[in-house]
């Protein structure tokens, strides 16, 4: 039996029981697993790695709170994060220095009516704003005859880039349920190209979108998928060969519109 593969994962950080059980049932409800983390977490690097958006509330709402921002940003560069705010002075006199920041999103926890959908399209919103999920969107369009199984080894190849972690087909057949064999049955090597060749395209095309997304360096997008500067020079260098003996195929204009040339 095919395991199916969850998008990606969120960060919880919300100190109120009532704010963070919202958070927690809305983000599961949209299929996403949620990562639930402390405001001293922030600043480890192994732990930001966990997740790929965040919900923070700005706990413990004293001088401290960009320092622990700036730093995950320095792990998870342009990682998109909604502060869910309770309405207390203390929380709120940090907003100033949370305004300038770039793709977030504020909203305060009210328990209101219409709360839980605001907090579902600010859900939606994170899950928007991750390179991952832009790319499984166009997968669907772009291959939508390809066989069942892509868009399930995809999202697995990619799930695992969004926390740091690089995969091989033995890793995504692990994951599957299925032997390394049958993905290779799966798939039609003239339009997809053999697995280990797609898990190659799909990192550097995931890091060249996580870069060109968030606007910082190529290498710094690496390194959050787990690559060292060798590694993706490399991994390119796989790729553009590849590329140069397709010529206009769906892979070479999709690599086109992220500035791979």
């Amino acid at each position: 039996m095919v395991r199916t593969a969850r998008p990606l994962t969120i960060g919880c950080a919300i100190r109120d029981p009532w704010a963070g059980g919202l958070c927690r049932r809305v983000v599961e409800r949209a299929g996403v697993e949620v990562a639930h983390t402390t405001p001293e977490t922030l600043t480890m690097p192994s732990q930001c790695q966990r997740f790929s958006a965040l919900i923070y509330d700005l706990a413990p709402w004293d001088r401290h709170v960009r320092d622990r921002i700036d730093c995950l940003r320095e792990f998870r560069p342009g990682i998109p994060i909604l502060f869910y705010l309770p309405a207390r002075p203390d929380a709120l006199s940090l907003l100033p220095q949370c305004g300038q920041l770039t793709n977030v999103r504020f909203r305060m926890q009210l328990q209101a009516d219409d709360q839980i959908r605001g907090v579902r399209t600010d859900v939606m919103w994170l899950m928007r704003e991750v390179p991952a999920e832009q790319m499984m969107r166009i997968i669907a369009i772009e291959f939508a005859g390809a066989p069942v199984l892509l868009p399930l080894f995809c999202r697995i190849v990619l799930r695992r880039l969004t926390v740091g972690l690089r995969s091989s087909v033995t890793d995504v057949a692990r994951e599957l349920r299925l032997s390394s064999r049958s993905i290779q049955r799966h798939f039609d090597v003239d339009a997809l190209g053999k697995p280990k060749r797609l898990i190659d395209r799909l990192t550097l095309w995931y890091i060249w979108s996580y870069a060109e997304r968030f606007g910082v360096s190529r290498s710094s997008a690496g390194r959050c998928a787990g690559m060292s500067g060798n590694d993706l020079y490399r991994l390119r260098r796989r790729v553009c060969e590849l590329l140069q003996t397709e010529g206009g195929s769906t892979w070479s204009r999709l690599f086109n519109e992220v500035g791979l040339h």
